[in-house]
């Protein structure tokens, strides 16, 4: 325990600048963005990139956003082909040094450019958060951390020899910072190399039985933690075999085959365990309660608002929401609603309006639309506090009707909070063949019907008058709704189908509305539940 309360303190004690500085600058956001736009034009002002728009003569933000175009991924792509290709001096000044690969909502995967100065953008907010929280959580500080690691899918490299994707969470950090990690890491990369996707969970769980010390867990889905403390019930015999051939402690055999409730297991296993980390908005806050059900008493931070193209917030312990990374990117925002024909700056923001962010980084995106949109809900000195609300883009379209996340998030919520079901797992999976809407909610005791559960979600989903209509002329059939006893296999049928497409187990994320290029996979697994379920009604 001593060496990790002295590495942990190491680490907290070398990222206490970075917290330092942002501090300062959350007290002048406008000039501290605008020095880092500076930086980023300065920079690029010699690329392909940075000559076509003369980035060498612009002189402020106005004229940034009137020569600039917005951007999504597509406006990007060309250069992103000559980049894979090996070609430099494109979007950045600077060499790429790897792509990372996300998952696009219209295509299959997106590869995004890594430049030496965007993996310090990274860095700087990591580092304050890192700092903020082992400075007032000292509990984090006296043992070792889980950190999500799914093995990568596959190794790969571009035709140019660039590398595709990072190994493992930690090299977002600092090379100092990743040594002492990687010291604290309760698993570690290479034991992961080699574990396929199907058995990530269990072998993530084998090992972190034996890490007594287990003080922080940062993952990014709650249902990839819950799928995988469940493991203690549903693979309890084929861990109690690991755990005598690998001649370990009776107390372990003990706690883990005993019939003690999951819970106390769980406490028994990590009795230092003081902070779970991972996505709490969005379609990700319903499954929170039963995360806190599995872990009573441990304190849940919901992570910010991270993407593979940009660190746009972090959390901050006692601060609801959370803090724009003023110092790591230049920040625009656009009303949702469409009333404003310019972007916002990030002093110019209003508490409980809601904004898409728009990203200009050191990595080559300018004027990124990451169609994230995010609440204002509150202010730390002058800088915004947000929470994230959905994806803009994430939409569904069989005939028309044009379903978009957050809408569909929330009359899904809505519909459950109702019935007295608001925090039950639920899954609305378009079907092209009827064509139509599937709705899947996972609950094993209620006395609500799956008809009036359909009633309900469908009465707020026709307050979009294009599914309205499809409904009315026929386009669409009626929604249909299934009630799933086994709330669990509901969640693990959609995991395991985005996992069998390609997709990292822990890079999952809890969704309500699946989409289109996985509703088929996903329709297939989730059929059977009809002969499982207590009622459905077409």
């Amino acid at each position: 325990m001593w060496l990790s309360r002295l590495l942990n303190t190491a680490w907290m004690l070398s990222c206490r600048r970075d917290r330092t500085a942002f501090l300062k600058a959350s007290h002048q956001v406008r000039r501290t963005q605008v020095s880092l736009l500076n930086e980023i034009l300065n920079r690029n002002r010699d690329c392909r990139f940075g000559r076509q728009y003369d980035f060498a003569s612009i002189q402020d933000i106005d004229q940034f956003r009137d020569r600039v175009p917005l951007a999504d991924y597509s406006a990007f792509e060309p250069d992103i082909k000559d980049i894979c290709a090996g070609k430099s001096g494109i979007l950045t000044s600077e060499c790429v040094r790897l792509l990372e690969p996300t998952s696009g909502t219209t295509s299959g995967r997106r590869l995004i450019p890594y430049t030496k100065l965007l993996r310090q953008q990274f860095q700087r907010s990591i580092n304050a958060w890192i700092a903020d929280l082992f400075c007032h959580r000292p509990a984090v500080r006296q043992g070792r951390a889980y950190w999500s690691i799914t093995p990568a899918i596959e190794s790969e490299k571009t035709s140019g020899g660039l590398r595709i994707g990072f190994e493992d969470d930690t090299e977002y950090l600092h090379p100092v910072a990743r040594r002492v990690a990687s010291k604290l890491l309760a698993v570690s990369t290479n034991e992961m190399q080699r574990v396929r996707q199907d058995d990530v969970f269990f072998e993530t769980l084998r090992r972190l039985i034996h890490v007594r010390d287990l003080s922080l867990i940062s993952v990014w889905s709650p249902t990839f933690l819950a799928s995988m403390a469940r493991g203690l019930e549903v693979d309890s015999e084929r861990i109690c075999r690991a755990l005598r051939s690998s001649g370990h402690s009776r107390e372990l055999l003990e706690i883990v085959s005993s019939n003690s409730p999951l819970p106390d297991r769980l406490r028994e296993i990590w009795p230092q365990l003081a902070v779970i980390s991972c996505w709490a908005d969005s379609s990700a806050a319903s499954y929170i309660p039963q995360l806190q059900a599995m872990f009573p008493g441990i304190e849940i931070q919901p992570k910010g608002l991270v993407s593979t193209e940009a660190f746009v917030s972090f959390p901050l312990v006692d601060h609801e929401g959370s803090a724009l990374a003023i110092q790591s990117h230049f920040f625009e925002f656009q009303p949702v609603d469409g009333t404003e024909a310019t972007t916002r700056l990030a002093h110019e923001l209003i508490e409980g309006q809601q904004y898409k962010v728009i990203v200009t980084t050191g990595g080559g995106l300018y004027r990124y639309q990451t169609q994230d949109v995010v609440t204002i809900v509150g202010i730390i000195n002058e800088t915004p506090l947000i929470r994230f609300c959905g994806r803009a883009d994430q939409t569904t379209d069989l005939v028309g009707e044009k379903l978009g996340h957050i809408f569909v998030e929330e009359a899904v919520r809505d519909a459950l909070t109702e019935s007295n079901m608001r925090n039950a797992p639920a899954l609305l999976v378009p079907d092209a063949k009827r064509p139509g809407y599937r709705l899947f909610v996972g609950c094993s005791q209620t006395l609500i019907s799956a008809s009036e559960i359909r009633d309900a979600v469908e009465k707020r989903l026709s307050a979009n008058p294009y599914y309205k209509h499809a409904i009315q002329v026929g386009q669409l059939i009626p929604l249909s709704a299934t009630i799933v006893e086994r709330q669990w296999e509901l969640i693990q049928a959609y995991e395991d189908q985005l996992a069998s497409c390609g997709v990292r187990r822990g890079d999952i994320k809890p969704a309500i509305l699946v989409s289109t290029q996985h509703a088929d996979r996903v329709l297939t697994r989730l059929i059977r539940f009809r002969g499982d379920s207590r009622n459905w009604v077409p």
